[in-house]
């Protein structure tokens, strides 16, 4: 490139894709060309990256560090994630813990309905939300203790 064309696409990402996608909110999307957008527009606890070597391995994104999970006594395991410091929305506004827990909320629950919704149900509290006794005030078992710190319960060690 010459010079004078050096330097003019800074901060601009060009994104191939087939078609218009149905939706760009993350938890209801369910299609390839969403699925490319959404991983170029939001964040997510980890990501895909490259190690030393270029081989693809799971990274931390918006928390700080992976964490062992704590085996409870019930069989069920508990995580506990901290969110590093400096997110923010697109406004400009702090992403906080809460945020997390109202979006899974959100994905996994009956009134949105979503197609990818059952990949919460490795979280203690999905099977409540979708019995059909459920109210519609269940919630899964993530919490929230203040706005840097995500606790989440899963009904069983799960290795992936």
């Amino acid at each position: 490139a010459s010079p004078a064309e050096e330097g003019k696409n800074i901060g601009v990402i060009n994104v191939c894709l087939a078609s218009e996608p149905q939706s760009l909110d993350p938890a209801i999307n369910s299609s390839v060309d969403g699925a490319t957008l959404i991983s170029h527009l939001f964040s997510g606890l980890a990501k895909w990256g490259a190690d030393a070597n270029g081989k693809a391995e799971l990274q931390p994104d918006c928390i700080e560090a992976f964490t062992e999970g704590v085996k409870n006594d019930d069989g069920t395991v508990t995580y506990k994630y901290k969110l590093k410091d400096g997110l923010t929305w697109s406004d400009g506004k702090p992403v906080t813990a809460g945020d997390f827990v109202y979006s899974w909320n959100r994905a996994a629950g009956q009134e949105l309905a979503a197609d990818y919704g059952y990949m919460f149900d490795v979280v203690a509290g999905y099977d409540e939300m979708w019995a059909d006794d459920a109210k519609g005030d269940e919630k899964l078992n993530v919490e929230a203790p203040d706005d840097k710190t995500i606790i989440v319960t899963l009904k069983n060690d799960v290795p992936y």
